[in-house]
This record gives structure tokens, sequence and C-alpha cells, in this order.
């Protein structure tokens, strides 16, 4: 397919991305769009009282390119680790000890009204769900099981599989003319009723893969206007890939 062949090929070329076994970074997260912050103390229990401010934390991630799978280790909590999958969710002991685990987190989520605050371990899901997605970027649609499609003249449909990806299956790239995509359209109705869009930008390569290493969710409104307000705000630095 000729878009999906551009894009691919200026974001470093699906030979290089398939010859990939790891990667790591250091990355910012935060909005309104996790929820409130928790007051509770590092290493206390999961699902702490909600604080008055929009979560945000910094992390370093070490992930899996082939497959989605993400360990991040919080800036402010030496004590733990967290380990993502597409349909699990754990709490570890840096000795790497199981503390707490849950299968299909989506699915508690997906039961919950809008607006209910997110406890930790239903936070951490959407965390490392976004955070594997950012670095992989249109790559993710080389999963098994994937599959891209051209939606327009400049806009790549990614459809992933539910064991690849159950919070945002399908999404929409809408594509520059010079091959890179500014922008990300998805639903996620775990945690949004609406549309959204991701604004993509400060591309820079890093081992020959390009990374957007900001990007600003943004609710696409009625009329179709994007909304004022960012309800998530992902920065990344540092990226290595393996």
């Amino acid at each position: 397919m000729p878009l999906a062949s551009d894009v691919f090929r200026s974001y470093g070329g699906k030979r290089r991305w398939k010859r990939l076994t790891a990667f790591s970074a250091h990355v910012s997260i935060g909005g309104s769009l996790l929820g409130p912050g928790s007051t509770s103390p590092p290493g206390g229990p999961p699902g702490g009282p909600p604080g008055g401010r929009p979560f945000s934390r910094e992390f370093a991630i070490e992930g899996d390119p082939r497959g989605p799978s993400l360990k991040l280790f919080s800036s402010t909590d030496t004590d733990r680790y967290f380990l993502y999958r597409p349909n699990r969710i754990e709490i570890r002991t840096r000795r790497d000890a199981l503390i707490t685990g849950m299968d299909r987190p989506d699915a508690t989520l997906a039961e919950s009204a809008h607006g209910r605050p997110l406890n930790e371990i239903e936070r951490l899901f959407l965390t490392g769900n976004v955070l594997w997605n950012a670095i992989a970027g249109p790559f993710a649609g080389l999963l098994p099981g994937a599959r891209t499609v051209a939606a327009g003249a400049r806009q790549l449909d990614i459809h992933l599989p539910p064991h690849a990806d159950s919070l945002c299956p399908h999404r929409r790239l809408l594509i520059g003319d010079d091959g890179m995509a500014y922008r990300c359209d998805y639903r996620m109705p775990h945690v949004h009723p609406g549309v959204l869009a991701d604004m993509l930008s400060a591309h820079a390569s890093f081992n020959g893969i390009l990374i957007a290493t900001l990007r600003r969710a943004r609710a696409i409104e009625a009329d179709g206007r994007l909304g004022t307000n960012s309800l998530l705000d992902v920065e990344i630095f540092d990226v290595r890939f393996q």
C-alpha cells in the first residue's frame, strides 16, 4: 500500500523496526484523562484517595517493540515497578516479587461510569497502553493480526486485534506531505465518551527511528473542532533502541 509504505519509510523503515528487540526511554505523562493524582505515599496501597490535581508522573520505561509489553519505573517510587501487557497489569517489587496484579483491567474500566476516579492499577494500565503506542507510533500497524488501510488521500487507519490493544484498537493517522503523522484520531470509550485527537509534534530520530516526542490529546467537539483543553500530555526523552 503506497501510503503505509511512505509512512513506514519516513519513520525509519519496516526492516529496521523489525530488527529491534528492545527500547528504553524517559517520559513524562499527565492530564485529566488519567484522573486526579493520588495523595497516597509511594509504596502505599493501590487506589489511594484522589488529590485535587490532574495525574502527572515521570517514568523510565523499558519495552519490547515486537509486541505490547512495557516496564515502568517511577521517579518517585523506588520500591516498585509496573509491568504492562495488553490484558494484564502487575505491580512488582524492584526484586521482581509480585505485589498485586489484575487480568483484563479494561473490563473493569468498561463497567464503570465515566467520571469515576481511576484506581492505581487502572491508571497504570492506561499509562502503559498510551506510552507503548507513543513509542511504536505507526509501527503498531506491523503487529501480528494488524491491518493498515488508506482512509483518504493522506489518512491511514490502523486496526489492531483485541489481544494487541483492548483500549484503542482503531486509530486514524493524518499524514503530512513529508510522510509524518501530525495527528492521531481515536476512541477510548473506557475513559472518554467521544473522539480524541492526539496532536503529534517535535519529531526526533533515535537510532534511525522517528518518534513524535510531544503528544497532546484534545477532544473533538460535535462540530468537528478541537477542544481548547489538553486532556493528556506526553513528552518523551532519551529513547534508545536495541
